[in-house]
């Protein structure tokens, strides 16, 4: 699936919203990049994810997204709460 997909499938959900908002299991950043094409450029998103590799290249390929690595087994806390919303693609 490349970027142009997955904003088709979240666009109808993500239409009008804009504030803070996390991608949960970002991996590579598919989804959260077409997240972030959907969004208002003052929206916030958090890019989350287990694995320190994907964190890594979130970081450097994706503008306006801030990555965070996270154990989910475990609680794990963001910036900012309550988000607006959240995805999990």
């Amino acid at each position: 699936m490349n970027q142009d997909e997955a904003g088709g499938l979240i666009a109808g959900a993500v239409a009008g919203s804009s504030g803070a908002w996390a991608d949960l299991g970002a991996g590579k950043g598919t989804f959260t990049a077409a997240l972030r094409a959907l969004l208002p450029p003052e929206s916030r998103l958090y890019a989350v994810d287990n694995d320190p590799t994907a964190i890594a290249e979130l970081a450097v390929f994706v503008d306006g997204v801030t990555p965070i690595l996270a154990d989910f087994s475990k609680p794990f806390e963001l910036a900012e709460a309550p988000l607006d919303g959240i995805l999990c693609g």
